[in-house]
C-alpha cells in the first residue's frame, strides 16, 4: 500500500520551538472542505449519504492512496487582516489534505473535576479576543472546478461562497458551514442541479426550470451541503444582470436581518434593462451629499420589477473580503451564536475528551464545508458518427435515444469509475465499467447538462452499427 505522499502529510501541530524551549500547541479549530468529486463511491453513492462509520473509512483511503487531490483545486489562505489577528492571539495557521487547522498556545493544568476528582484542562496563555472573527480566503487553481462542482452558470451578480459558523437562529446543520439552502420562489429560473426546500424537502433541479412540478425535481438524501444561499458575499458595489429579457423597470431594498430598510434604489428604462449597477455604500441622503455609510455585514437584498422580476436573497457586504477572482470565504468567530460552534468551553479552556487510558486530549471542532459535486446525463457516442446501441450484456441504467447510449437519470461527475449495472444473457446482474466524462466535455441543450463520452465498440456491452 503506498502511504500518503508528502504534500499531503500535516505535521503534528503539539510543541513549537521558540528561543530554545518548547511552548505547547493544541487544535482550537478544524475546517475540512470535503468535495463529493473526489469522495463518490464506485457505485456512484454519494459520500454525503453515507452513514458516519463509512464515511471515516472511505476518506481515510483516499487520503492514505492520494486520492483526495481537492489541494489542487482550491487554496486556503488567512487574509491580510487574519494574519495580524493570529500573531495577536497567538495563533498558529496551518494547512491540511482536507483544509487547515488553527492551533494554540495552551498551558496543561489539573484542577479539580467538580466530583471530587481530578481532570486536566488545556487553557489559553493568551485569552483570543473575545469577538475574534477569523476570515480566509478560498482561491480557485483549477479552470474546470466549476465544471465539477454543482453551482449555477448564470448569476445576476458576482457573488462568491461565504462560510461560517455564525449560527444565531440555529438553521445550520453541525458541523457543516453552509446555510441551508433557499426555499423554493415561483417564477425564479433553477438551473438543473440546484437546490432548493420544495415543499420543506430539500431537492435538485433535474432541468431547467421556474415550476416546482415533481418531474422537475428529486429528492436529496443529506444536509448541509453547499448551495446558492452560501453564494453571498459581495462588495458595497455591484452589477445586477437581469439577462435577455430583463424589466424596463426595477427596484432594490436592502434591508437589515430584522426588516428595517437600510435604503432603497429604483431604475426605469424604456427598453427591457440588461443591467443595473447597485451601490451601498451609503444611505440615501436628504441633502445634497452622501447619507450615512452602510457597515459591512448581512443584509436581506428584495428585488421586484415589470415583466414578473421578483427576488429575494441574503448578501453579505464586505469590501474587505470580498475577491471576484476567489471561490469563496471561511469565518469562524469566538461568538458564533450556538453551542454546536462553539470553539471554548464557557470557562474558557479548548475542549476536552477523556481517552480510554485515563488521559485527557482536547476534542477540537472539525468544521466541514460540504461540496457536492456537478450531475449530469451521460450520453455516449460514437467516435465515427455510427449508431451505438446495447450488445449481449443490457446496460440497465442506459437507453438507446437518437444513435447515442444515454443515461435515464443524472450521474454525479467523479475522480474514480463508477461502476454500470448490467444484465448478462441468463438475466444475472453484473457490474461493468465504462469511460468516464471528460472535463470539457459539458454541453448543454433544452436545459439539460450533458456530459458527451466519444466511444468505440465495447466487447458485449456496446455495439455499432
Amino acid at each position: 500500500m503506498r502511504p500518503l505522499s508528502k504534500r499531503y502529510r500535516t505535521a503534528p501541530l503539539q510543541y513549537k520551538i521558540v528561543d530554545m524551549g518548547l511552548i505547547l500547541v493544541k487544535k482550537l479549530f478544524e475546517v475540512r472542505f470535503l468535495h463529493e468529486f473526489y469522495l463518490s463511491k464506485v457505485d456512484g453513492v454519494s459520500y454525503f449519504q453515507l452513514p458516519e462509520g463509512e464515511q471515516q473509512t472511505l476518506l481515510k483511503d483516499r487520503l492514505f492512496f492520494g486520492q483526495y487531490r481537492l489541494l489542487s483545486d482550491l487554496e486556503v489562505s488567512p487574509t491580510p487582516e487574519c494574519i495580524k489577528k493570529l500573531k495577536a492571539n497567538k495563533l498558529f495557521f496551518g494547512r491540511t489534505a482536507l483544509g487547515f487547522i488553527i492551533g494554540i498556545e495552551v498551558d496543561a493544568l489539573r484542577v479539580d473535576d467538580g466530583a471530587g476528582g481530578i481532570k486536566q484542562v488545556f487553557r489559553p496563555v493568551r485569552a483570543p479576543e473575545s469577538a475574534l472573527s477569523l476570515e480566509f480566503a478560498i482561491s480557485n487553481k483549477n479552470a474546470y472546478f466549476g465544471t465539477i462542482t454543482n453551482g449555477r452558470f448564470r448569476n445576476a451578480t458576482q457573488a462568491v461562497y461565504f462560510f461560517s459558523n455564525r449560527d444565531e437562529n440555529d438553521v445550520k446543520t453541525p458541523p457543516a458551514l453552509s446555510m441551508p439552502p433557499p426555499v423554493f420562489q415561483p417564477g425564479r429560473t433553477y438551473e438543473m442541479g440546484e437546490l432548493a426546500l420544495v415543499g420543506g424537502v430539500l431537492k435538485e433541479a433535474l432541468r431547467t426550470t421556474s415550476q416546482d412540478s415533481p418531474a422537475d425535481w428529486a429528492d436529496v438524501g443529506s444536509d448541509g451541503l453547499a448551495s446558492e444561499a452560501d453564494r453571498m458575499l459581495l462588495p458595497k458595489t455591484f452589477t445586477y444582470s437581469f439577462g435577455p429579457s430583463g424589466p424596463t423597470s426595477a427596484e432594490f431594498i436592502l434591508k437589515s436581518l430584522d426588516g428595517e430598510e437600510v435604503k432603497k434604489l429604483e431604475f426605469s428604462s424604456d427598453a427591457p434593462m440588461q443591467n443595473v449597477r447597485l451601490d451601498f455604500r451609503n444611505r440615501n441622503s436628504a441633502g445634497s451629499g452622501p447619507g450615512e455609510e452602510i457597515p459591512h455585514g448581512f443584509y436581506q437584498l428584495e428585488a421586484s420589477g415589470s415583466n414578473s422580476f421578483q427576488e429575494l436573497k441574503t448578501v453579505y457586504l464586505n469590501d474587505g473580503l470580498y475577491r471576484q477572482t476567489n471561490w469563496g470565504a471561511v469565518e469562524v468567530t469566538l461568538q458564533p451564536g450556538r453551542s454546536e460552534y462553539e470553539l471554548l468551553t464557557p470557562d474558557g479552556n479548548l475542549i476536552i475528551e477523556k481517552k480510554s487510558d485515563g488521559s485527557f486530549d482536547p476534542l477540537h471542532p472539525r468544521f466541514e464545508v460540504r461540496i457536492p459535486a456537478r450531475k449530469t446525463i451521460w450520453r455516449y457516442k460514437s467516435r465515427l458518427g455510427r449508431t451505438l446501441k446495447k450488445d449481449v450484456k443490457n446496460i440497465t441504467v442506459l437507453s438507446e435515444s437518437g444513435g447515442f447510449l444515454v443515461a435515464q437519470s443524472p450521474r454525479p461527475l467523479s475522480a474514480s469509475p463508477i461502476v454500470f449495472k448490467a444484465l448478462d444473457q441468463m438475466n444475472q446482474e453484473q457490474e461493468v465499467f465504462l469511460p468516464m466524462p471528460e472535463l470539457n466535455a459539458l454541453r448543454e441543450e433544452g436545459g439539460v447538462y450533458y456530459s458527451d463520452i466519444f466511444i468505440s465498440k465495447v466487447k458485449d456491452i456496446v455495439k455499432v452499427e
